[in-house]
């Protein structure tokens, strides 16, 4: 089905697969992984409305809200549908917000430029020497579990900002994919955390241990003082112990060095925002997971610049 969707696009865009030079296939499969990256956006709409709301997310179909009619599939393609639509229900012209059709192209743009920047530059946006990164292309495995890896963080990032944003607590149901799967991937495969550990030795079976303690730990670290930091601006009950969480899964996915890159960058965003409420008079919320969403996915295109600022 991937490949038939794939021949299509090809089609389209007139650039036969089996006569296409990389640079012409790297674009098509990119626009096709932005294409699906708007479907996930879609789903993700379903999962920031209905997850804190204890409802499930995968049945009923979704449905206006104000009259109850079920969304017909045409009616449902990411970005196109609200514009087309005019951001009105079909039935009943109740409007809906402009948030649903932003939340898809955001995930679009990020699965594409992740793809165009990290799935098919050959690792060239990678900290360390890590050699097996020099050529990701040409080892299909790790480079397309690097892209599903990090964009299993970035998705949920954006789930959890967008709930707090809502000022809902976060379920704890959100972090259980993204905790599994960043326990337990590196332990199958050691590429997935390029960066070096502390005190690594000549072990291989030890990196990726190592790797997912550090992370951890300063992960949590980190997540802790900005929380702490928050929490004297304000203090909406569960909010916390979200932003612990989120900042340490950056340190699980990403290596404790990134973690204190992101940490610092998100923590100025945090200070920003509250000394500027408190100069204009009011008591903004200081938004403590969406400034760490939005500046990881810049981290991770630009990886190896972050990490040699620091070192």
């Amino acid at each position: 089905m991937v490949i038939a969707t794939l021949d299509h696009l090809a089609a389209l865009l007139d650039v036969p697969l089996s006569d296409s030079s990389p640079t012409q296939w790297h674009w098509i499969v990119s626009i096709w992984l932005g294409c699906l990256g708007g479907c996930v956006g879609s789903f993700l709409n379903v999962v920031i409305y209905r997850l804190p709301r204890g409802i499930s997310i995968t049945h009923p179909r979704s449905r206006c809200p104000s009259c109850g009619h079920s969304i017909r599939w045409h009616d449902n393609l990411p970005v196109f549908s609200w514009f087309l639509l005019r951001g009105r229900c079909r039935d009943c012209g109740t409007r809906f917000s402009f948030r649903y059709a932003a939340v898809e192209a955001l995930l679009a743009s990020g699965f594409f430029m992740l793809a165009w920047y990290e799935l098919f530059s050959h690792g060239h946006n990678m900290p360390g020497e890590n050699q097996d990164l020099d050529h990701s292309f040409l080892n299909p495995q790790l480079a397309w579990s690097l892209y599903t890896y990090h964009l299993l963080l970035w998705t949920t990032l954006v789930a959890a900002a967008l709930i707090q944003l809502d000022r809902f607590p976060v379920p704890n149901r959100l972090w259980i994919p993204a905790i599994v799967v960043g326990y337990s991937a590196p332990l199958f495969l050691t590429g997935l955390h390029p960066l070096e550990p502390l005190g690594f030795t000549s072990h291989d079976w030890l990196r990726a241990p190592l790797n997912l303690i550090y992370g951890t730990l300063v992960g949590a670290g980190i997540g802790s003082l900005l929380a702490w930091s928050a929490g004297r601006a304000e203090k909406p009950a569960g909010q916390h112990r979200a932003l612990v969480v989120a900042t340490l899964l950056c340190g699980v996915y990403l290596g404790w060095q990134t973690a204190i890159g992101l940490g610092l960058a998100s923590g100025i965003l945090m200070v920003t925002t509250s000394a500027l409420g408190y100069i204009l008079g009011h008591r903004w919320n200081v938004l403590r997971i969406l400034w760490l969403t939005v500046v990881t996915l810049p981290a991770l295109l630009s990886w190896k610049y972050w990490v040699q600022l620091l070192e």
